[in-house]
Formats: C-alpha cells, structure tokens, sequence
C-alpha cells in the first residue's frame, strides 16, 4: 500500500521501477525475469545486486550486455529526477503460474513519460558526490617516534636476541646436568617376607579347581555401516518432504530414494525442450535407477513449503534445489537428476544440473 499522503496514490510503473534506485532488489530481480524488455534498464539501476548483473549478462542478449559493459565501464545510473515512489511492493504478475517472459500490462502509463536511459546517461547522473579532503601524510617520525641511533639498532637486531636465548638454554641445560652429577644415589631397602610368603608348601592351601567357561563359537554381529551418499545436499539445507517454488508453478514430493516434481502450467509444445505430457501438466520423477516420465501422477502441493530461489532441501536419499530457472532434484546415493520448469526438463547422473547447464538458459 502507498503510504505517502502527498502521493496521488497511483502506483509507479514497472518501467520506473526498473530505473529507480530505490527499488527494492527483490523487486528488480522478478522486474527482470518476468519483462525481458526492461532488463537493459535493471542493468544500470545502482540497486541491482551483482548475483543479478551476472545473470543479466549470461543472458546473451546484446542490448542488455551492452548496459552491463557500460555499468561496469562507467558505473550505474541514477535518474536526472527519480520519481517519488513509497510503494515497494513487488509487481502483480498475473496468476501464481504466470512467471515466464510476459510483457508489462497496458494500463501502465506510456514509457515516454519516465526518463529514458539515454538521458540518464548524457546528463551523467550517477549521484553526486563529494570528494572528501585528504590530510598531509604523517611522516615516519611522528608515526613511529625518535629513530633509534646506530648503536641501539645493533644491540637489538634479530641476532642479539637469538644469541641471547641460546646463551640462557646453554646456562640452563648445564645446571640440570650438575645438578643430577653430584647427586646421591638413594638407597631402597628390600623388603621382608611376610609369614605367610615363608610358610612350608605343605602348609598351603591347594588351589581349587573350578571349571573353566568354554568360549562361545557363535560370532559376535557387527554393525553394518550405512553407505554415504555419493552426491549429499549442503550443510542448511531444510529438511521437508514436499517443497514449491516461489511462484508456486513447481511442486516436489520427497521420499525414501524417489523424488517427484510436476510442472502445473508448462509452454505450448512448439517452445518446449523435452517430452510433453498430454494432460496439459508435466510430471517427472528420478528414482535410485533413473529417470521417467511421470504422466499420470501430479506433486502434492498440500503441504508444500515454499523454498526461495537459491534454497536446498532434502528428505531421506533425495534432495532439490530451487533456481530462478526451475527446480533441480536428485538422488543423492546414485546421482540420477532432473531439471524441470514451465520451459521444459532434462535428466542426469552425476548429482544437482547447474541452472547454467538447464537446456532453456
């Protein structure tokens, strides 16, 4: 809610979002993933955070590594006159499923009416600052004191005091060896038999024979120790068996070595990478052996905790991690993998698939 009570209580567009460095990082992050068109302007926002200008620039697209170079050439851009906004709340990007590459609603206020990048960067302004005054450097002498004379700098060099401790070890070992030199010998005296150590053999008593404990033949059971997981989820990662992503569009049940993870809303079959279930939905599962896919079945979102991007979880041998591309998850004994987002899904054998690596990046 805009609280400003000067405000004519009209929500800054997303385009002014995208300049104003006062918008909140999180919020340029999803003004970036959800408008392609604006993501030159996120580049040169001074809020950006660098995670976010690595991604923009892993991107490939032309534009937008250009306003990477140029705010890394020359810094990032502050607006001539930024707009008044007190309003951080993150843009309404349609339905829970809606996250993939959608263009900013009409009823925002034309862009002709936010100041342009290209103004932006002919006035040069990238915030005033001050340059502070820098005081005279203190000489050595009043930093380290009066410098000692030739003599003093002699009698404390490294060797003096190496010469010194040596001179003490060699006093201190002679008086130890003097010492144990002149000193007596001490005298122990035997001891004397007791009464009952010179009593006659006949006056002993026989020792009783008793029966002895044969050991037992059964083999002790040792306890079998469990194999380490080949592939485990970091140190911090939450311990659930049902996780969503933010946007709720990826759900994943966890249990005992298989993991399950569905797609609720997925693109048309002619931009999706991988095999496209027919219901409308993709479901794919990687058990101990494998990867398939799962048609027929859909991840129970009942429970499901949502895991911000960048998050691990992990339940019994499976683990997930939520990325701002999709969701990965594996099995952490054997390492069979998968990648799944609204854009389509991949498999693997050799533990979590880096978003890098997802086919739709």
């Amino acid at each position: 809610m805009n609280t400003d009570t000067h405000s004519n209580g009209r929500k800054p567009d997303i385009a002014t979002q995208a300049s104003d460095p006062r918008t909140d990082p999180s919020v340029l992050r999803i003004i970036a993933y959800e408008y392609p068109a604006l993501r030159a302007k996120v580049a040169l926002n001074p809020a950006a955070y660098e995670g976010l200008i690595q991604w923009l620039d892993d991107i490939g697209d032309e534009a937008v590594k250009a306003a990477v170079h140029q705010r890394r050439e020359s810094g990032p851009v502050y607006p001539t006159t930024a707009p008044h906004v007190t309003d951080t709340t993150p843009p309404v990007i349609g339905s829970v499923a809606a996250v993939d590459n959608q263009e900013p609603d009409s009823a925002h206020p034309d862009e002709s009416e936010q100041p342009t990048l290209t103004a932006a960067v002919a006035t040069g302004a990238v915030g005033a600052t001050t340059a502070p005054t820098v005081a005279p450097a203190p000489s050595s002498q009043e930093v380290f004191g009066p410098q000692p004379k030739e003599e003093e700098k002699r009698t404390r060099s490294p060797y003096f005091f190496l010469i010194l401790l040596l001179t003490l070890f060699a006093l201190l070992l002679a008086a130890v060896v003097i010492y144990f030199a002149t000193r007596s010998p001490e005298i122990i005296p035997e001891p004397t038999p007791s009464p009952t150590e010179t009593a006659s053999p006949t006056q002993s008593e026989e020792p009783s024979e008793e029966p002895r404990e044969e050991p037992s033949e059964e083999p002790s059971e040792e306890p079998t120790e469990e194999p380490e997981p080949l592939y485990p989820a970091p140190e911090g990662a939450i311990e659930t068996s049902a996780l969503q992503s933010p946007t709720g569009n990826l759900v994943c049940n966890l249990s005992g070595d298989r993991v399950l993870c569905t797609a609720l809303e997925t693109y048309d079959s002619s931009s999706f990478l991988g095999n496209l279930c027919p219901t409308g939905y993709l479901s794919v599962e990687a058990t101990e052996t494998g990867v398939n896919l799962a048609c027929g079945q859909v991840a129970n979102a009942a429970d499901a905790i949502t895991v911000d991007y960048g998050t691990y979880a992990q339940y019994d041998d499976v683990a997930c991690m939520s990325t701002f591309s999709g969701m990965t998850c594996w099995n952490t004994m054997t390492g069979q993998s998968i990648a799944i987002a609204r854009s389509g899904w991949q498999s693997g054998e050799t533990g979590p698939i880096a978003e890098s690596s997802f086919r739709w990046n």
